[in-house]
This record gives structure tokens, C-alpha cells and sequence, in this order.
């Protein structure tokens, strides 16, 4: 964990404890999801292994795709842990994820500003709702006369 905390130190180069703290849970989140995802392959592993025996009777050639999709099924079906696993994968992508836009948003000095201005939005045109001036042109059904 020091490795990867020292190479996240040498990218951000927080200035302040605001961003050393900021840092720590990137760092802390990023260790988490490596630690998760070996557990995710040695439940995979394991079923795999466990499976083998079977794999072994039924087929003459054991494609390891189709050993890894039948124990990826079997541990999704019977296995707590392994829903438990992809759901901390999922919260720890997440923690991640903000807490380096947060780091962000603090060096930007937006922050405080969680109004986003979403990419599609269009630019605003200077009207108001409420302006009630006309400003379609007026249409008459009228001849005009020279």
C-alpha cells in the first residue's frame, strides 16, 4: 500500500491537509477494490476447482471460459460472499471515483459549487421567462399597398 500511496503523492502533490486526506481515501479505496477483486478471483478459482471433477466426466476438452461462466453462475446463485464482493467492487469504484473529482473540484475552487452545467444544456440566450416583450414579427393577411 505505501508504493501506491507514495505514486498517488507524487501525482497529486496535495499542498494542503484537506487534499492529504483526499488523497489517503483514493489511495485507501484503490488498495480496497485490488484486495476485492483477488478475493472475487480466488472464490472463481475455488468454485472452479471444485467443479473440475465434473467438468472432467462431461467433457473431453476443458475450455476455461466455459469452466469460468459455469462457476461465475454457480457462485452468483448459491454465494453470498461473491454478491457481497461485486456490491463492495461497485461501492469502492464509486468512493474512488469521487473522491478524486472531489480533490478535483477543490483545486478547481468549485467545491462549494455543486451546480454542474451538464455538457448538453444549451447556452444562455439573455431572455428571461418573464420578459413579455414580442418578438415574433407581426403577420397580416392583409395586401400590403405601394
Amino acid at each position: 500500500m505505501l508504493d501506491i500511496m507514495n505514486s498517488y503523492f507524487d501525482f497529486f502533490k496535495p499542498t494542503n491537509q484537506v487534499e492529504i486526506d483526499i488523497v489517503r481515501d483514493i489511495v485507501a479505496a484503490r488498495w480496497r477494490l485490488h484486495r476485492i477483486w483477488r478475493y472475487q478471483t480466488a472464490l472463481l478459482d475455488v468454485e472452479m476447482h471444485n467443479q473440475s471433477p465434473e467438468f472432467e466426466k462431461r467433457y473431453a476438452t476443458l475450455d476455461q471460459d466455459v469452466r469460468g461462466a459455469a462457476a461465475f453462475s454457480a457462485i452468483v446463485d448459491n454465494s453470498k460472499g461473491f454478491v457481497t464482493a461485486i456490491r463492495t467492487d461497485i461501492y469502492l469504484t464509486r468512493t474512488y471515483r469521487r473522491a478524486v473529482e472531489d480533490l478535483l473540484r477543490l483545486r478547481g475552487g468549485n467545491i462549494l459549487n455543486e451546480n454542474k452545467i451538464f455538457q448538453n444544456e444549451p447556452e444562455p440566450q439573455g431572455l428571461s421567462p418573464l420578459d413579455l416583450t414580442k418578438t415574433d414579427p407581426e403577420i397580416s393577411t392583409e395586401p400590403k399597398t405601394p
